[in-house]
């Protein structure tokens, strides 16, 4: 099944229309919808991960379903993996701003490629 088809089903399921989704998460109803029609193929593990907690699905189930992992990674695995040196020291805040930058370089650089 599609990611957008598997995630239209989730929140169907969860009783929950576009907007509520909006509302608990910082996925804006446009975007969804365009990833619950297919229009956007590939979601942002950020968008993923506020997905998973507003659904109750898993977080390393969505980004295998999407190709972000593999197919053979363990829904047991750590959640956390640590990319520098000290990140252990971090904060969960600390680690959501970090993660936000990275997501915007990556956002950044997959659009100069488009140009």
């Amino acid at each position: 099944m599609a990611i957008g088809s598997y995630l239209k089903d989730a929140r169907e399921k969860k009783g929950l229309s576009l907007r509520d989704v909006e509302v608990r998460t910082s996925v804006s109803s446009g975007h969804l919808s365009m990833i619950e029609q297919g229009r956007v193929k590939s979601p942002s593990p950020r968008i993923l991960h506020e997905l998973a907690k507003a659904y109750d699905l898993s977080y390393v189930d969505l980004m295998k379903r999407t190709g972000y992992l593999p197919q053979n990674v363990s829904g047991n695995a750590p959640q956390r993996t640590f990319a520098f040196r000290g990140a252990e020291k971090l904060t969960d805040e600390q680690r959501e701003r970090i993660q936000r930058l990275i997501d915007l370089e990556l956002f950044d650089l997959r659009r100069k490629k488009t140009r």
